[in-house]
């Protein structure tokens, strides 16, 4: 665990992340109910909504918490993030399926509907999408899409390094050759097949973590500059927020969101599970996307393009990212 987390984030960096933790989670739920609250209610304020994937074990040292969080699900979807917080793409085929098993078990077994997932760490490889495919799950959003927003030559030596390391760990498509849009990960058939939904970066952990930003007009200004070019090209841009930064990101997130209604009904603002939806019904896998010319009429209303909010829970109190380490 320790090595994989120095080659996720270096060393120096992994310091950092500790004391990151340790000052953002208490010892009780307190500080992430908070956090989670504020991400809900200002999602909703503006009328997005907002997919919080989350660890099974998670969800079952704090079942209360999360129902109440999601409510009527009318604004929180929750997905599945794995049983355990660790690197799927590492694991035999088998044991990764026995993970997911254990992870729906635990979410049927309060409740709560899941149709999709988000790997941790963003690292997946086929036989994890093949083992979504067979339980039946309607998507993933694990694959990230870079846009081409950070002028990298300006950044600080110290910057630029982590931002490497970053990179070169979660493997993100560029934006400049790959749509942010849905795409089938197996074969022609209507009925079983899983559909992927890129995840934009920059996300928090690049612009916070590693380029330790905290401004939030140059946080917001990322991700609109990155909206602005997904919207262009009509396609889905799903903002990536883990909601133990939510505090300190809020400001940033309010002045994206409020770009966005600017804009009106030219955005759908949409859950991952809408989106899937959505295009299982128009595009389903024997078929092919419209393409550009034919944007305006990808999405809901004739919306020119699509907005999600999403943000992975990964722990709720420090002894669950003390359980993490341990391998719970």
């Amino acid at each position: 665990m320790l090595a994989h987390l120095i080659r996720s984030k270096g060393p120096f960096a992994l310091f950092r992340r500790g004391y990151a933790i340790f000052s953002r989670v208490g010892v009780t739920a307190g500080a992430m109910d908070r956090a989670l609250t504020g991400f809900a209610e200002l999602a909703a304020r503006y009328g997005a909504r907002v997919t919080f994937p989350v660890t099974a074990l998670t969800l079952d040292r704090h079942p209360a918490l999360l129902r109440a969080l999601r409510g009527d699900g009318a604004i929180v979807e929750l997905a599945i993030h794995g049983h355990r917080h660790v690197d799927y793409s590492l694991l035999p085929a088998e044991a990764f399926a026995g993970e997911l098993d254990r992870a729906a078990a635990v979410f049927r077994s309060h409740g709560i509907p899941c149709v999709g997932f988000r790997a941790p760490y963003l690292r997946w490889n086929a036989d994890l999408l093949a083992a979504l495919e067979q339980a039946g799950l309607a998507y993933d959003s694990s694959q990230p899409i870079l846009w081409p927003v950070i002028d990298t030559a300006a950044l600080e030596p110290a910057q630029q390094t982590a931002l490497r390391t970053l990179l070169a760990f979660d493997r993100p498509e560029p934006a400049e050759t790959t749509p942010a849009l849905p795409f089938w990960t197996g074969a022609a058939d209507k009925t079983g097949n899983l559909l992927e939904i890129p995840v934009s970066f920059p996300d928090d952990e690049m612009l916070v973590e590693r380029l330790r930003l905290s401004d939030a007009g140059q946080i917001a200004g990322y991700w609109i500059a990155a909206f602005e070019q997904c919207h262009a090209r009509g396609e889905a841009f799903v903002l990536q927020l883990h909601p133990e930064r939510f505090p300190l990101c809020a400001a940033a997130l309010e002045r994206v969101l409020d770009h966005v209604e600017r804009l009106g009904p030219a955005v759908w603002r949409a859950s991952l599970s809408d989106v899937a939806t959505w295009w299982r019904s128009q595009h389903g896998p024997a078929a092919t996307d419209p393409g550009p010319s034919s944007a305006r009429g990808r999405w809901p209303g004739g919306a020119t393009s699509a907005f999600v909010l999403s943000g992975d829970i990964d722990a709720i109190t420090l002894w669950d990212y003390a359980a993490r380490f341990w391998g719970a």
